[in-house]
């Protein structure tokens, strides 16, 4: 008995001792709009911070000109992975409550500053649609990105089709407007998704060549280790292919971008998901 009360006493030590890392949050939200800041929650995974920040629309109104960022500190305060504090556009529809989960750029980060702010728009340039966002200019951009990606492939993935096991190939996202669109982009926006969601796993088979040839080399060549190679036959088949466009119907100043996703049950053939987003912006001078 007194063994077990001395280790309940030790664990609880060491709880108490564990690291809490420093945190500020620095809300430059204008009173208007009512929304509600809660955490930060921290935690860490394999010694990386992690940080977890509630944002609640406390409102009956959309919010779309919002954006935020963190920043990561050593022990010392000097600034870590400067690179990655970037702003990123939040989207809040009416009584709607977001969860920002983000792991710190480097072991090193201990402390940290989250921003938030409302973003400013110049030129008389706005996005008019369902979801009444504004900008700063008429052509395609990292907030539509944001957008399509998030929303379209985190609808996706609450169906019930998804339930940990399945397997995606994400195909290619067909550029048909007359303008450059980094569609690379938005795949591997789409894969970070899809890997976070911890719902379904994909493979890329842009990569089958290199990965096939790299199995053939280690199972021949007499300088790997064969107790090392890796074995042919081992490879998983998808259950899908996502695949989808971009599409812009264009007027002097007056812009329409839709995009498609869809999903392909390769055993059957059939679409068993489909999804479009359009944003419409207009040029309001």
């Amino acid at each position: 008995m007194k063994m077990a009360s001395f280790l309940i006493i030790v664990i609880l030590f060491i709880s108490g001792c564990a690291k809490k890392p420093d945190s500020v949050v620095i809300n430059n939200l204008s009173s208007s709009k009512k929304i509600q800041i809660l955490g930060p929650s921290t935690r860490y995974i394999n010694d990386v911070l992690e940080v977890s920040i509630d944002i609640q629309n406390l409102s009956q109104n959309s919010y779309d000109d919002i954006k935020y960022r963190f920043k990561w500190y050593d022990q010392e305060k000097y600034e870590v992975g400067e690179n990655l504090s970037i702003w990123k556009p939040l989207f809040l529809e009416p009584l709607e409550s977001k969860k920002i989960t983000i792991l710190a750029p480097t072991p090193k980060a201990e402390r940290f500053k989250f921003y938030i702010k409302e973003r400013v728009y110049r030129n008389g340039v706005k996005r008019i649609d369902s979801n009444s966002m504004r900008g700063d200019h008429l052509y395609y951009g990292a907030e539509e990105l944001h957008l399509f990606t998030e929303k379209m492939v985190s609808g996706m993935l609450s169906s019930e089709i998804f339930d940990g096991k399945v397997v995606i190939d994400i195909g290619d996202i067909k550029n048909k407007t007359d303008e450059y669109i980094d569609t690379k982009s938005i795949t591997d926006s789409i894969k970070t998704i899809i890997i976070k969601s911890n719902r379904a796993r994909f493979i890329d088979s842009s990569k089958r060549a290199t990965i096939n040839s790299e199995l053939e080399y280690q199972n021949s060549s007499k300088y790997i280790d064969k107790s090392s190679s890796k074995k042919i036959g081992k490879q998983i088949a998808p259950n899908y292919i996502l695949d989808g466009s971009i599409v812009s119907i264009k007027q002097k100043n007056d812009y329409l971008y839709k995009i498609t996703l869809q999903l392909h049950n390769l055993e059957t053939g059939t679409v068993d998901w489909i999804e479009q987003k359009e944003v419409r912006k207009v040029n309001s001078r």
